[in-house]
């Protein structure tokens, strides 16, 4: 199930300790980024879920949403049932 998020929710959820994940390539981070999210790229977002995450609540983002929505599913598929699509990093950052 896909949860889609607004970015006055989604920064209220982090500012109660939600985390900020960013599924785009490190490239892409290095670019540009959300102050305090951490860089998972969507390649590397299963193993990390599984083995380093400490988290229950993600907001998950990208470029355009898409990879976003596959970490969505991942999540979801592993139990993780409060994990939101923020879609587009330009949704927080605009």
């Amino acid at each position: 199930r896909q949860s889609n998020i607004q970015s006055e929710a989604a920064l209220q959820l982090a500012g109660e300790g939600a985390i900020l994940v960013d599924v785009r390539s490190a490239e892409e981070f290095a670019e540009k980024h959300i102050e305090g999210s951490v860089n998972v790229p969507i390649d590397e977002f299963e193993e990390w879920i599984k083995t380093q995450c400490v988290f229950d609540t993600f907001i998950v983002f990208c470029a355009s949403g898409i990879r976003a929505s596959k970490a969505v599913d991942i999540a979801n598929s592993l139990g993780y049932i409060r994990t939101y699509n923020l879609g587009s990093i330009d949704e927080l950052l605009n």
